[in-house]
């Protein structure tokens, strides 16, 4: 099990956003666990700072969250969801 920053890069699927995100209050739950202490933690936690989202992003995830279909949000954002990927 995990007990630092840098093992817990060593799961798949944590990077360093996650990282910085969750790590510390992840750590803290572990120990909590480890210890059968489900009171307080033991590791500090520090505050989780939120990124404003581009305007654009928000207007997707407006879409989004009122149901809109792929195509739908494609039309109205003016993305063609067809087009191949660069290689």
């Amino acid at each position: 099990m995990p007990n630092n920053e840098e093992k817990l890069l060593q799961i798949n699927g944590v990077r360093q956003v996650k990282l910085e995100k969750y790590g510390v209050r992840f750590l803290a739950l572990l120990t909590t666990l480890k210890t059968n202490d489900f009171q307080d933690s033991i590791v500090e936690t520090k505050p989780v700072v939120v990124k404003k989202l581009h305007t654009t992003y928000q207007a997707t995830l407006a879409l989004i969250d009122q149901g809109s279909s792929i195509e739908n949000i494609c039309q109205q954002r003016s993305i063609n969801h067809r087009a191949k990927p660069y290689q």
